[in-house]
């Protein structure tokens, strides 16, 4: 089999794509399919490694979403279409590249699949906050133009397969994100690692890892933090893993102690702070999957999370889900007393690993290749 992977959601301090992305290739170079990727970058390039081809096509950054790029050369990517020949071609973003992909599936033989990784809709919402209906309906009709082509749409949740229904797009199948089972299980925390970062000890460590961005609306986590540290100003300390294009305001709103290490792009190093914090939190309400969530699950941090999008389906505690600002408080204080004891944290990383993985992820996509090659 030969499969090409497009997307625009790709850069050097990316989340969940360009996760999704890694491991894919990881998993398929040890199948017998030749896997290659399109991606956006600032000069064109092309690597081969492990018998996978990168192929970057030079694409200017997206207003309100750097440092994310997207691709506008229609005639670079059809070169390499052209050059490859695949069965299958899987885009991973929004933006004319389904339109172009679909509109020549026939002509150069190949199946489509789009992976619907992004709530568009949401993003638009939450950045622009009094967005009107009208610009909200144009949304859902480029996203109905956009996707209901291809041959197969990919959500990575129910909540997003449900959204994509409710548009009229029905050729849908939901497929979980997973995670790396060796690396993301429980393990006792190492003191030393406190150390190393300069932790404090003898406080509760709430965690948020990700971007610090509009679309994840990290603002707000500045101010359930503040709430908290005025009621118990000695108790907690916050830990920030991340970068994003909201950094400065974000940690000038913080009032209390924290820790921001900033973006981390080797795994055994966020893994090791994430299992020195106690509780993980995340105050986006636009979440297609929550791969950041199921991780930090995996190593045994109970979260406390909004209620919302994909994470009800994600969250195993969902006691700690919460409704507005105020329950969300509640629960950190409710995940501090009873859920962050080794036999609980343990309890958490065994529950969600038996849901999710990148065998399970990559298991599923492989055999929807393959249908739809036969």
């Amino acid at each position: 089999m030969k499969l090409i992977d497009i997307t625009h959601f790709y850069n050097s301090k990316s989340g969940g794509v360009k996760k999704y992305l890694e491991e894919k290739v990881r998993y398929f170079k040890e199948k017998d399919i030749e896997h290659s990727l399109i991606l956006p970058s600032e000069n064109n390039d092309i690597i081969t490694k492990d018998k996978v081809k990168y192929f970057f096509i030079k694409s200017p950054e997206i207003p309100f979403f750097k440092p994310y790029r997207i691709i506008i050369n229609k005639k670079a990517i059809f070169d390499i279409i052209k050059q490859e020949k695949p069965q299958i071609v899987e885009v991973g973003s929004p933006y004319f590249i389904p339109v172009w992909i679909n509109e020549n599936k026939k002509l150069l033989g190949y199946k489509t699949v789009g992976f619907f990784h992004s709530n568009i809709e949401g993003s638009i919402e939450t950045i622009f906050k009094k967005i009107n209906k009208p610009f909200l309906k144009v949304a859902k009709s480029l996203i109905k133009k956009e996707y209901s082509d291809f041959d197969i749409v990919i959500s990575p949740s129910k909540y997003i397969e449900n959204y994509l229904n409710s548009l009229g797009i029905l050729n849908t199948k939901t497929v979980y994100l997973g995670i790396d089972t060796k690396i993301f299980q429980f393990r006792e925390k190492d003191k030393s690692i406190l150390d190393k970062y300069n932790l404090p000890k003898n406080k509760i460590l709430v965690v948020y890892a990700g971007r610090l961005s509009s679309d994840k609306n990290v603002l707000e986590i500045a101010s359930i933090y503040n709430i908290l540290t005025y009621f118990r100003p000695n108790k907690y300390h916050l830990v920030i893993i991340g970068s994003g294009h909201l950094e400065n305001k974000f940690l000038k709103k913080i009032e209390g102690n924290y820790t921001h290490i900033g973006y981390i792009q080797d795994k055994n190093q966020y893994t090791d702070i994430l299992s020195v914090c106690d509780i993980f939190i995340t105050t986006s309400k636009i979440e297609t999957f929550g791969l950041a969530i199921v991780e930090a699950q995996a190593l045994g941090l109970p979260v406390v999370a909004y209620k919302t999008a994909s994470i009800p389906e994600v969250v195993y505690y969902k006691e700690l889900l919460a409704e507005d600002i105020d329950n969300f408080i509640k629960n950190i204080e409710l995940a501090s007393k009873y859920y962050i004891s080794p036999s609980k944290r343990k309890l958490l990383s065994e529950n969600i690993k038996k849901y999710f993985s990148w065998e399970k992820t990559f298991g599923n996509m492989e055999k929807i290749y393959q249908d739809l090659i036969i």
